[in-house]
């Protein structure tokens, strides 16, 4: 493809699907426009062979937001020694403009976002067995809908609610397909119903962030929603670049929970939480500040959607995602290369030169 890509993983008993969509080539160096608007437009997917039955080895884990979770740690595979076996499954061409992360529900569906504001979903489906060692239990992912959600330059990645605290609507709906699809660009953000998906598609709510403030240019850019453990909150972070803000949306309804707006901060990274999901780290990109937000709804001592701390200074523009340990340290990288570790409280621990690149989203 000549570009970089975008992983997420399909769990299954008899293969791994890894989905990538094409995102553009650094620089652009070295490649045709002409190749580079293919590569944007495909979504491939690849086989791996599984852990075999009755192995005491983990498996994959299916990816539902940027970054596969709230810790934004990236981690698609529990084990990785069955990548050696991908072999090449699908080729979808003519999606569009893809610069988006896809993302798998838990029953499997697939949800692609364009450029141009599609959403588009997949159903994975099993083949008849070809004889194909490499590839013993084909299938295939068809596409169910496209719908146009916006009207304006989508780079933010879908993700999915799911969890205890996530109603389901109608008699006999449970998981895995109790859960909505979140799609965020410009001010608004879209819920879809998954429990209709594979038969047609529901919008289930939909809030403009500016509905509520005058002379409003909310723009969430290429920062992706997440989403707490429990699937009850959506949590979504916008520019521009002094007057964004970070808003907590009720997965269910699509309220508004509540919001932080300093006044003189814009965010384009994607925010990430702690282990406890208790804390959000929100990073300003032109103010080089990462703010730790309360996001606990139930605490008095810290309410929710405000700081608990003074914001951290860390000395250079941010405009890629926070991922935090399991332990609770945070690492952050700079757009001029310098990573940094800090502890939960935002204390910075050391930092390396050259040692990470500072892309956006």
């Amino acid at each position: 493809l000549h570009a970089n890509v975008c992983v997420c993983v399909c769990p299954s008993t008899t293969a791994h699907m890894l989905l990538l969509s094409a995102r553009p080539c650094p620089r652009g160096r070295g490649h045709s426009t002409a190749a580079k608007a293919k590569a944007l437009s495909t979504l491939v997917l690849l086989s791996a062979l599984a852990v075999p039955a009755g192995s005491t080895s983990p498996i994959a884990e299916g990816c539902t937001c940027f970054r596969c979770d709230w810790k934004r740690q990236g981690v698609t595979l529990s084990v990785t020694r069955n990548l050696d076996t991908l072999v090449a499954a699908q080729v979808i061409d003519g999606l569009g403009r893809v610069s988006t992360s896809p993302v798998v529900a838990p029953d499997g569906v697939v949800y692609v976002s364009t450029e141009g504001g599609d959403l588009l979903a997949f159903e994975r489906r099993e083949m008849p067995p070809t004889g194909d060692s490499w590839n013993p239990n084909p299938i295939r992912f068809v596409q169910l809908w496209r719908e146009t959600l916006f009207s304006t330059s989508t780079r933010s990645s879908p993700a999915v609610a799911a969890g205890t605290a996530l109603p389901c609507w109608g008699t006999g709906i449970g998981p895995p397909h109790c859960y909505v699809l979140v799609q965020a660009s410009g001010s608004k953000v879209v819920g879809v119903d998954g429990s209709t998906a594979t038969s047609g598609f529901k919008r289930r709510w939909e809030v403009d962030l500016c509905s509520t403030q005058p002379d409003c240019a909310l723009d969430v850019a290429v920062s992706s929603p997440t989403v707490s453990a429990d699937g009850a909150t959506v949590y979504v972070c916008t520019g521009p670049d002094q007057k964004g803000g970070c808003f907590a949306i009720s997965a269910a309804s699509g309220e508004v929970r509540w919001a932080y707006q300093p006044n003189t901060n814009g965010y384009v990274a994607s925010p990430a939480f702690s282990p406890e999901g208790a804390y959000m780290y929100a990073l300003s990109s032109i103010q080089k500040k990462m703010h730790i937000v309360s996001a606990n709804m139930s605490s008095i001592s810290s309410p929710a959607g405000r700081t608990s701390r003074q914001s951290i200074d860390l000395l250079g523009k941010l405009s890629s995602t926070p991922a935090v340990t399991d332990t609770g340290d945070v690492y952050v990288c700079t757009e001029a290369g310098i990573l940094k570790k800090l502890n939960k409280d935002g204390d910075v621990r050391w930092s390396q030169i050259d040692w990470c690149g500072g892309g956006n989203g």
